[in-house]
């Protein structure tokens, strides 16, 4: 009786929230089913708490007859609950789930084992169970293989993009909000790489699984980007000028000694672009902006400045493709005179404004 109640003890703290309620009463109608749920593998635990996370208990007209071949007479829902409390304490896991749901998908009994001693966070989440063995194949193929489940691991594999239900990886991912990130990720990755197909997708996630890092994923694919936004379909089309892509940016910051190999992520925005114009060896970059492509920068090798009749050579073949250019203005001679001096160049910290 002691180590009874010890066990009770230590592990009624689990049983709290929306299962207890609805034990209690089963409890008072028929003294025993908490401690015998307690002393019970977690198989049979669980398959309790999806039997009233399901609110199977609600109809105890069909689970009474399926546990006991006939359906009894005329019960009030005390006496039905005393029924339904005695038939649990007689039944095995398997029993359980048979009398709660008639035809037990495959499986179903096998992932419950996964979940451990504790309910779930919430009844819908035995629901949500239950659909997803009954009718996702392949959501409850990932199930069938993770090597433990929880609450938490049971939102990523709904949540998770198919590519991505890879056993190995769901556990990685851990929660819905991860595998939304994910998701997120995957999206973008279609969208600027032709070479992102679901199987090179999948190909590429499993070979990561086990130590899968969501950032060094996405730059990985960044670099292989090639379907960029659109900066001007004119541009894009002639044949002196290259546009700097995900897919060439190391070897084209190679080639001119700049910084290009590390702006992938710039450069896969759709919004910031760089491009080679080839007749003088510069690079323009160009802004994507509301009213048009805008000219932002000329670059010479190793980021150095263009020779000034080329860098108007430039501008000039832009403005023909449609590309907004504008070159900054210098300060008025007398201006001009202070500011090379120095004697504009002061520290406000050296006056007194109290």
């Amino acid at each position: 009786m002691a180590r009874d109640r010890a066990l009770g003890t230590d592990q009624l703290n689990g049983l709290d929230g929306w299962v207890l309620p609805r034990l209690a009463k089963l409890e008072l109608a028929a003294p025993g089913l908490l401690l015998h749920l307690l002393s019970a593998p977690p198989s049979y635990r669980q398959a309790v708490f999806l039997c009233i996370g399901l609110e199977s208990h609600g109809d105890s007209d069909q689970f009474l007859t399926r546990a006991n071949g006939c359906l009894p007479q005329n019960l009030s829902l005390e006496e039905a609950d005393k029924e339904v409390s005695l038939a649990l304490r007689a039944l095995t896991s398997r029993g359980v789930l048979r009398c709660a749901l008639g035809l037990v998908p495959t499986g179903l009994h096998g992932a419950l084992a996964k979940l451990g001693p504790q309910p779930l966070r919430s009844a819908d989440c035995y629901g949500r169970l239950f659909r997803t063995i009954h009718g996702d194949q392949l959501r409850a193929k990932v199930l069938m293989q993770v090597g433990r489940l929880d609450s938490d691991l049971l939102d990523a594999v709904q949540e998770l993009d198919p590519v991505a239900l890879i056993p190995g990886l769901v556990q990685r991912v851990g929660s819905a909000a991860m595998a939304r990130r994910l998701n997120q990720c995957l999206q973008a990755i279609r969208a600027v790489c032709s070479g992102a197909t679901d199987e090179a997708l999948r190909q590429s996630l499993d070979a990561k699984k086990e130590c899968f890092r969501l950032q060094e994923f996405a730059n990985a694919w960044s670099e292989k980007a090639d379907r960029l936004g659109e900066i001007s379909p004119a541009l894009q089309a002639a044949p002196d000028f290259e546009r700097v892509t995900g897919r060439n940016a190391k070897g084209v910051g190679i080639e001119f000694d700049n910084c290009l190999g590390r702006k992938i992520a710039d450069l896969t925005s759709g919004v910031w672009s760089a491009w080679i114009w080839r007749p003088a060896r510069l690079i323009a970059t160009i802004l994507r902006c509301d009213e048009g492509p805008l000219l932002v920068g000329i670059f010479a090798q190793s980021n150095g400045p263009a020779p000034p009749e080329h860098a108007d050579q430039l501008r000039a073949r832009l403005k023909d493709l449609g590309v907004s250019c504008f070159k900054r203005s210098s300060p008025s001679a007398e201006v001009g005179l202070l500011t090379r001096r120095g004697f504009l160049d002061l520290d406000f910290d050296e006056f007194d404004f109290e």
